[in-house]
C-alpha cells in the first residue's frame, strides 16, 4: 500500500512525521510520503497515485476538498482523517474495498488513538462481501451487487458460497463463519452452462455467492451428501439469474505468490515459520497462497523445496536472466544481493514475475531468520 499523509498545521506535521516512521516499519506498507500545507492542491496531486490518503486536519476540510475527486467506490483511494492532536482516527472513504477501515484500526493502535468506523456490517460484527473479498484478494465481478448482499447480511441472513475448489481457508476467521456458509468441491460447471446470463464470465476457480435464504437455511451446505448438493444445484442454478429472491455473484480469487530468498542451507522449518509469520501479518491463512517463487540460484535449496511440499504450495523457479532484466519501482534493491549475484533482489522480483503483468506487492521484502519473504498479487 502506498500512503500519502497531508498535514496543514505545525502539530499535524509533527504527527505526520511520527506516523511515517511507524508505518514504514510495516511490511504491508510500500511507501509513505508527507505533503504539508496547500491541502487541496496536494490532494489533487496524490488522489489517483496513492492507495490511501491520510489527512491530518479537520474532517470538514477533507470533505470539502475531496468531494470533487470522488467518482467510484471500486477505484477511489481510501481516505482517513486524524485530528492534529491525534485523538481520533476516522475512516472516511473506501472503508472496505480501499482498506480504510483496517488502516484506521492499525493507525489508531500505532498512535494510541480512538478508531472511528461507521460502516454498518463492521459495527454489527459482520463481514461485508466487499470486505471479505478485499481481505482474501478476491475480485468482485459485478460490484453493483455489493449493496444487495451487504443489506441481506445486515438482516441476519447468511450468504452461501459455492466453489469447484476447496475453500477451507475461509474457516480461519470466525467472523466469516458467522456471516457465510459454504460448500467446497461442488460441480458447478454444468449448471453454469445452463445459465446464459453468467456462464460466459465463469471460470474454473471462481466462487459463487448466493443470496437465497429460503434454500440455504433449510440445507446443510457443508454436507458431503451428493444428493443434497444436486438438489442445491437444481434449486439455485438454473435459467434465471434471480430465482426465489436469490441473487448470484461471481467472486474470482486473484493469484497470490510468495517470493522466497534465503541464506544457503536454511531448514524447512525456517522457511515454513517465515511464511506463517508473513501470512499472520497479512491476516491470511497459509493455504490461501497459490504459488511459491524463487530464483534459479535457489532451485536446489532443500529447505525451500521441502517447505513447498509440506505446505502443498507449488514452487516456481524464475530464471536469473529474467530477474536481471526485470525493472519495477515497487522493489527494494539489496546492494549485498546485487554485488553477490548480479541482481537487485530475489524474493520481490520472483513474486512479481510469477504473479504476472501489472501485479502488485502486498508484502515487501522482509527478513525472518535467514529467509526473506515478499508477496505479490495478480492484477486479475
Amino acid at each position: 500500500m502506498k500512503i500519502a499523509i497531508l498535514s496543514v498545521s505545525k502539530h499535524g506535521k509533527e504527527l505526520a512525521n511520527k506516523l511515517k516512521i511507524n508505518l514504514e516499519q510495516d511490511s504491508t506498507i510500500m511507501q509513505v510520503q508527507i505533503f504539508h500545507k496547500n491541502a487541496k492542491n496536494n490532494l489533487n496531486k496524490v488522489f489517483n497515485d496513492f492507495d490511501a490518503i491520510i489527512g491530518i486536519m479537520a474532517l470538514g476540510i477533507m470533505v470539502r476538498i475531496s468531494c470533487g475527486l470522488i467518482s467510484n467506490k471500486i477505484t477511489d483511494s481510501a481516505i482517513i482523517v486524524i485530528d492534529d492532536c491525534g485523538n481520533n482516527v476516522i475512516s472516511l472513504l473506501s472503508g472496505h474495498l480501499g482498506g480504510a477501515n483496517n488502516l484506521t484500526i492499525k493507525i489508531a493502535d500505532l498512535i494510541d488513538s480512538n478508531p472511528v468506523i461507521t460502516t454498518s456490517t463492521d459495527i454489527h460484527g459482520f463481514v461485508g462481501i466487499d470486505e471479505m473479498a478485499r481481505g482474501l484478494h478476491w475480485e468482485i465481478m459485478d460490484p453493483k451487487l455489493i449493496l444487495n448482499f451487504n443489506s441481506f447480511i445486515l438482516k441476519g441472513e447468511k450468504i452461501g458460497l459455492f466453489s469447484n475448489k476447496n475453500i477451507d481457508y475461509l474457516l480461519y476467521d470466525p467472523k466469516i463463519s458467522k456471516t457465510y456458509q459454504y460448500s467446497p468441491g461442488m460441480d458447478l460447471k454444468d449448471n453454469f452452462n445452463r445459465s446464459n446470463q453468467i456462464s460466459n464470465n465463469f471460470q474454473e476457480n471462481d466462487i459463487l455467492a448466493v443470496n437465497c435464504s429460503e434454500k440455504l437455511h433449510d440445507m446443510d451446505l457443508n454436507s458431503n451428501d451428493s444428493n443434497l448438493k444436486n438438489d442445491l444445484n437444481k434449486s439455485i442454478l438454473n435459467e434465471d439469474k434471480n430465482i426465489n429472491n436469490s441473487v448470484l455473484l461471481i467472486l474470482r480469487p486473484k493469484k497470490l505468490v510468495i517470493g522466497i530468498g534465503s541464506r544457503k542451507g536454511v531448514s524447512k522449518d525456517q522457511v515454513i515459520i517465515s511464511i506463517k509469520k508473513a501470512a499472520e501479518i497479512l491476516n491470511l491463512p497459509v493455504n490461501r497462497f497459490d504459488l511459491m517463487a524463487t530464483a534459479e540460484i535457489k532451485q536446489d535449496e532443500k529447505g525451500i523445496l521441502e517447505a513447498s511440499n509440506e505446505l502443498n504450495i507449488p514452487l516456481e523457479i524464475v530464471k536469473m536472466d529474467q530477474i536481471k532484466e526485470f525493472e519495477s519501482e515497487q522493489m527494494h534493491p539489496s546492494e549485498f544481493v546485487e554485488n553477490t549475484f548480479g541482481v537487485k533482489g530475489v524474493c520481490e522480483p520472483a513474486a512479481l514475475l510469477i504473479a504476472g503483468d501489472n501485479s502488485k506487492l502486498i508484502f515487501k521484502k522482509t527478513a525472518f531468520n535467514g529467509v526473506t519473504i515478499a508477496v505479490a498479487v495478480s492484477d486479475n
